[in-house]
Formats: structure tokens, sequence, C-alpha cells
């Protein structure tokens, strides 16, 4: 009697741990959503863009949106993301990160993230 108690305690101890990890497969991190959403920008995905930003911001750009997301990657010429850090404080985060293109230059830029329905959202690019 005594055995089975525990072998269901452990049963019981291993699915809580086994479902407390799987409640955040497939979210990303700020970092990750800052390099999704440039990288659908370079690739021409407006509207898998749009999903990288909080409401209010996408209602903001409008008519707007193409020439923002164009602007944001030089016309598709992104050659490189490199995330330089990343800061997390409750359901806000800001990503500090540097672009290379393809011509050779660069640019430092910063992004304001905030949760959204538990998702990391844009909530700011600084350079807008």
């Amino acid at each position: 009697m005594r055995k089975s108690i525990y072998i269901c305690c452990f049963i019981l101890f291993t699915l809580m741990v086994l479902f407390s990890g799987c409640s955040k497969i497939g979210q990303k991190s700020p970092s990750e959503t800052v390099k999704a959403f440039y990288i659908s920008a370079n690739e021409g995905k407006y509207s898998e863009c749009k999903k990288y930003f909080t409401s209010p911001i996408w209602d903001e750009f409008g008519s707007y949106w193409k020439n923002i997301v164009d602007g944001a990657s030089h016309s598709g010429t992104i050659e490189r993301i490199e995330i330089l850090k990343e800061e997390i404080r409750g359901e806000g985060a800001r990503v500090y990160f540097v672009i290379s293109f393809k011509d050779g230059s660069t640019h430092k830029d910063d992004v304001s993230l905030i949760k959204e329905d538990g998702v990391w959202k844009i909530d700011k690019l600084s350079g807008l």
C-alpha cells in the first residue's frame, strides 16, 4: 500500500513538472519577437509583421504600415540582427540591437515591448 502511494506521488510530481514547462512552448522572448519582426519585414511578409505589434500601435500605423515595414528593413536588405541587451521588468521589456545591411551600413536601435495576452509584442519602435 505504501509503495502504491509513493508511485502515485511520483507520477503526479512528474506530470506537474512536464505540464508546467509546456505552457511556455512556442512563446517568444522579447529578443526573439524583435528578431521575428525584422525577419518578416525583410521578407516582405506584411501581414505577419502585424502580429508582433500591440493593437494600439497597429491602429496608429494605419495605411502607412507597408512604408514603415519597408523602412525598418531598408526594403529587404537586412543581413544580420545582433541583440546587444534585453531588459525585462514585469510585463515590460526593452531590447537593444544592431542591424547590419547588405550595403555594409549598420543601425543601432532599441524597441519597447509589453506583454499583451501573455505574448511579447512591440509597443514602440524608437525610430518612429
